[in-house]
Parts: structure tokens; sequence; C-alpha cells
């Protein structure tokens, strides 16, 4: 018979076999300035995959302050999938919202109150990108706009989508993004990994 602390350190062996956590740190870049940081979360259990990404940044432009927290989730199951996101954006007063479900056959999105529905299934989203550069992906899904967008291959490692007046530029080291470019028309931030 086994004493109980040796069941115990099975147990938990496991336990912990089976989860498998990736963590990527960044710092927020305005100007060449650090204004905030963000941090990305890849867990893997059971088959599910969980992304989080938690972000927040402060600057001052043109004599104001400018305060964003951001915190955004998308689970995936064993089927590759996405089952749920959720983004929440604070931009100083302004709050934003969007929620992601798929049910029915159909992801079924909530922006800021607004309905809508897709026929198709997420199996890759932004939050997708941090941990896999996408190669063959043609679309992701957007957590934070709560569509897809197109992801075109400007060269090796460097990957564009672009909506609007925003445009994303995403450089890959080693399967990871090394530095992700944002561009609108409020101007350019940038993300880079911290080693």
């Amino acid at each position: 018979m086994l004493p109980k602390r040796n069941i115990l350190i099975i147990i938990l062996g496991f336990t912990c076999s089976n989860i498998f956590s990736q963590t990527l740190n960044y710092d927020v870049i305005l100007l060449g300035k650090k204004i905030g940081s963000a941090t990305v979360v890849k867990r893997d259990s059971a088959g599910f995959v969980r992304y989080h990404l938690t972000s927040q940044s402060d600057a001052k432009i043109l004599g104001m302050d400018k305060k964003d927290d951001m915190a955004t989730s998308a689970v995936f199951g064993k089927d590759g999938k996405m089952i749920s996101s959720d983004f929440v954006n604070q931009k100083n007063k302004e709050h934003l919202a969007t929620k992601a479900v798929w049910k029915a056959n159909k992801l079924n999105i909530d922006k800021d109150g607004a309905s809508s529905s897709f026929g198709e299934a997420a199996t890759f989203s932004s939050l997708s990108l941090y941990f896999a550069e996408p190669h063959d992906h043609q679309k992701m899904f957007s957590e934070r706009l709560g569509k897809f967008v197109e992801i075109r291959k400007e060269s090796e490692n460097k990957y564009k989508v672009s909506f609007g007046d925003y445009t994303a530029i995403y450089t890959y080291v080693s399967g990871k993004i090394k530095e992700l470019q944002m561009k609108d028309d409020g101007g350019q931030v940038v993300m880079k990994l911290v080693e």
C-alpha cells in the first residue's frame, strides 16, 4: 500500500501533466516611449484551449490623459472550434464589450448591445495569433470586432490584417508574435515581446 503522501504526489503529477500553460509579456510603446504592458496566456487543459489577454496603458497625448484597460478571452473546444470569446475595453470614459458564443451551429455575437451571427465556426482568432503563426489561415475571428477578418502574408514571418482605417502588422519569431504594430487614424502603437 502506498503512503498517502505518495498518492497525493501521483495525483498532482497526473493533474499537472494534463495542464500546459504559456505566458507572453509585451511592452506597449507609443512614439518610442513605453506607455503600458500586456500579458497573454494560453492554457491547454483536458483538450480545451483557453486564451486570456490583459493590457493597460496610460499616455499623455496633446496634454490629455489617455487610459486604456482591456481584457480579452477565448475558449476553443476539443474539435478546434471556438466555443466562446469575451472582449471588454475601458478607454477613458468609453466602455466597449463584445461577446461571442457558438450555439445551434451559429456563432452568435453581441457587440455593445447589437446582435449578429455567422453560420461558420471560428477555428483561429486574434488571440490564437500570439502563439501560432497563421501560415495557411486566410482569416481569423476578431474577438474585439465580433467578425472575421482576412490575414495576408506580407513576407517571411510577417502578416497584415486591415479593416477600415485600422492596420496591424504581426512579426513572428519561433512561432510567437515578436512585434505587433497597430495603426489607425489616432496614430501607431507597437507591442514588443519582453524577453
